[in-house]
């Protein structure tokens, strides 16, 4: 029996930024290591959880090296739909009372704006003290984290982006910048060379459209080299994205949900199963695909609803490297367990 709480980010943070629901912005105080740099794969895993959140994502990144070289007395800092990282390393002592001035200023406004993510990343204890006292104060929708675990981040970083191998000479940021970009370039290609042979039901000018219909393909081909016969309705039914005839478990609806705008990710995925048995009866079996980043950073919440039914229904993500289908909690046990 899989325990349900198979993802758990604490091992890796020391502390659970994920699984939290906000209608304002949430601030990161990230405590930096010169030895382990983790800031870029922070800044990825942000932006695939805003993309859930608001369905799009924005990147600001300020970095200041000794001194502040940015007034933020003058000049509005919103976070809203934006990860937003100020990374303060190597500072000089007597900028630490500039911080706070600047510091206050920012987190007066915070509760007028949306949601998004402030990342406060430095590698001065005073800084970071400082910063705790001021948002306890002004703004305590917070949560304070540091690299603990690289070898379980890295794995982290594998599965969340179609189980990249990583490379032993590549920094763990080096990593996730490298394992990130090969997923959605693998995912625009099978768009481009398939979409003139299978239409798909919506233009391709979305991350949302590029993806749903990347992982469409993907299923479809790892099915078909499996032998399966597939249908695939010719009007775009939205209730599925193919249908095969399975030797082993009869008809299965494939259906995939990217959860991009979804706020609530559990709730979609019920959504779409009660609407695919709307469709098809109750008996009807199905296979959700998510993407990974949406797959791995929301297991837990994910597979509470998948072990909620009945067996009907699997819950999968891709393995680019092997190019496969693999079931989510499969893939959570190879990382934690």
């Amino acid at each position: 029996m899989l325990c349900r709480k198979l993802f758990d980010l604490r091992r890796i943070f020391g502390s659970d930024f994920v699984d939290v629901f906000s209608m304002r912005p949430i601030v990161i105080l990230a405590r930096a290591s010169p030895e382990r740099e983790y800031v870029e794969f922070l800044k990825h895993m942000l932006r695939e959880l805003l993309l859930v959140c608001v369905g799009f994502a924005e990147l600001r990144d300020i970095h200041f090296m000794g001194v502040l070289s940015y007034d933020f007395s003058t000049h509005s800092f919103d976070v809203s739909n934006k990860v937003c990282v100020i990374r303060l390393q190597g500072m000089l002592e007597d900028t630490i009372d500039e911080w706070e001035r600047s510091l206050k200023n920012i987190a007066r406004e915070l509760y007028a704006k949306k949601m998004g993510y402030l990342v406060i990343y430095s590698d001065n204890e005073g800084i970071l003290r400082k910063t705790q006292k001021i948002l306890d104060r002004y703004y305590p929708r917070y949560t304070s984290i540091e690299l603990l675990d690289e070898e379980l981040a890295r794995k982290l970083i594998s599965s969340m982006w179609g189980c990249i191998n990583p490379r032993s000479s590549e920094t763990l940021d080096e990593f996730a910048v490298r394992a990130e970009d090969k997923y959605y370039r693998y995912l625009e290609k099978l768009a481009y060379e398939y979409s003139p042979q299978i239409p798909p039901s919506k233009p391709l000018n979305t991350i949302e459209s590029v993806v749903h219909y990347g992982l469409k393909i993907f299923a479809i081909r790892c099915l078909q080299d499996r032998g399966e016969t597939i249908l695939m309705d010719p009007r775009g039914d939205k209730a599925f994205d193919a249908i095969i005839q399975d030797t082993e478990h009869g008809e299965v609806i494939i259906k995939v949900e990217t959860l991009y705008n979804a706020k609530l990710p559990a709730r979609k995925i019920k959504e779409t199963i009660e609407t695919t048995r709307g469709r098809f009866g109750v008996d009807s079996k199905t296979w959700i695909i998510v993407p990974n980043p949406q797959a791995i950073l929301f297991a837990n919440r994910i597979l509470s609803i998948g072990n909620e039914l009945d067996g009907r229904t699997r819950l999968l993500t891709l393995d680019i490297e092997k190019e496969r289908l693999i079931p989510i909690a499969n893939m959570l046990n190879e990382i934690f367990i």
